[in-house]
């Protein structure tokens, strides 16, 4: 992709100006990573990792008195330990390398949604996330806010009475149960310290669970559908092709593709905007399709043309 990027527009910083390019690198770049973690796992700990069946660093644990007494100065007893550390390390080796497999398997699953997205029907899970990122970026932000402030409020409230609330962690797995999976275990456990500790920290708790569930659980979860669903809509709308069967259909696919590398080489981009303005001017689709094989056929046959042209903002196309 990179030396397909430098070929059409000759200059590699066009390639990191997509996100998907990044997962790709990561993807990468963690699979270097793994392979030197497994390889330094079997060369440096297990081919010269050896343990004996049984070590003897008592002399006797059947005597009647001293029966703690090391074997020799104590080389056995130190053996045992040793062989325990070094378990210890390989358990660590072990532990990095199955996180960074599963950090992996989820960059291999947002590669396989990009690959996805040359079909307009089964690339609009990635481009509805790209579409609302902007929204989705600011609504966690407050989201983080507001749910940070409830951690902390909790734990300072009844982190000294409640298991669910007594460190910072604990607070932020209570809550994050109650918001996604509805977990209100931890509820009754409220309502009994309240009870306990009379009316001013039952009102406590009262406002304290039911402007969480209003504001987080209820208003705040039903923005983030709204804001999905607002750009679901925006491109499905844009996903107006036919079925993929149809020679039309596939001509259209055809045709965005072409657009798209086209408007990667700057060189192309003052003859595409002629072309562009044919487009508009003509409603007709068969005019619209021509420009575009025109501009298809330009960007195979052109050379190299001076730099320079300023950066024309071409949309994509609604069929």
């Amino acid at each position: 992709d990179i030396l397909d990027t430098y070929r059409r527009t000759g200059c590699l910083s066009d390639y990191f100006e997509s996100f998907w390019n990044y997962i790709d690198l990561l993807s990468i770049a963690m699979s270097m990573v793994i392979i030197v973690v497994w390889l330094e796992f079997i060369v440096t700990q297990a081919q010269v990792f050896s343990m004996e069946p049984r070590y003897l660093p008592y002399v006797s644990l059947t005597s009647k008195a001293r029966w703690l007494k090391l074997t020799g100065s104590g080389e056995n007893f130190q053996e045992v330990l040793d062989r325990f550390d070094d378990m210890s390390r390989m358990t660590d080796f072990q532990v990095a390398y199955m996180m960074l497999n599963g950090f992996h398997a989820v960059f291999l699953m947002l590669r396989v949604m990009k690959v996805c997205d040359f079909q307009p029907r089964m690339g609009i899970i990635t481009r509805t996330l790209t579409c609302a990122c902007n929204d989705l970026f600011h609504f966690f932000l407050v989201l983080f806010l507001i749910f940070m402030n409830y951690v902390i409020t909790g734990h300072l409230l009844f982190g000294a009475a409640v298991e669910g609330f007594s460190d910072i962690g604990k607070s932020v797995a209570t809550l994050f149960n109650m918001m996604v999976f509805g977990d209100n275990s931890v509820v009754e456990e409220l309502n009994t310290i309240g009870e306990s500790l009379g009316p001013y920290m039952m009102l406590s708790v009262q406002l304290y669970y039911m402007s969480y569930a209003l504001l987080v659980v209820m208003v705040l979860l039903n923005f983030l559908l709204a804001i999905v669903m607002d750009a679901f809509n925006v491109v499905k709308d844009s996903a107006k092709v036919r079925a993929p069967g149809t020679a039309l259909s596939c001509s259209l696919i055809y045709v965005q593709t072409k657009v798209d590398e086209i408007m990667a080489n700057p060189d192309l981009q003052m003859a595409a905007s002629l072309l562009y303005e044919r487009i508009c001017t003509d409603s007709s689709l068969a005019t619209a399709i021509g420009c575009f094989f025109v501009a298809a056929s330009f960007l195979s046959k052109t050379g190299n043309c001076s730099p320079g042209y300023l950066s024309f903002p071409w949309p994509r196309f609604e069929w």
